[in-house]
């Protein structure tokens, strides 16, 4: 069975290779806070009230809504609206989403 090498991901470089490695080593046990979001940050920091996670969470994200539309859900179940100008689906209210 091959090993594979835990600095496979660093620059091959052996000065760039040993600083990402130091940073790594530094950061590595900190959480993620990841900087690309799609739920407004004040929502988060005041810890405010939303009306319902879909809302929040799956509506207003291309990334959820493009996962959940390439396994198969339409578009106009997520309340996504027609490019006809039609409103969504009536079906498509928070609680289905």
């Amino acid at each position: 069975m091959t090993e594979l090498h835990a600095d496979r991901y660093f620059d091959s470089d052996p000065v760039v290779r040993r600083h990402a490695r130091a940073l790594y080593d530094e950061t590595r046990s900190l959480p993620i806070i990841s900087p690309h979001g799609h739920v407004e940050a004040a929502i988060l920091a005041e810890n405010n009230a939303f009306s319902d996670p879909a809302s929040l969470i799956v509506t207003p994200d291309h990334y959820i809504l493009r996962m959940l539309y390439s396994q198969g859900v339409p578009l106009e179940w997520l309340g996504v609206a027609p490019i006809d100008g039609k409103p969504p689906n009536a079906e498509a209210n928070p609680r289905r989403i």
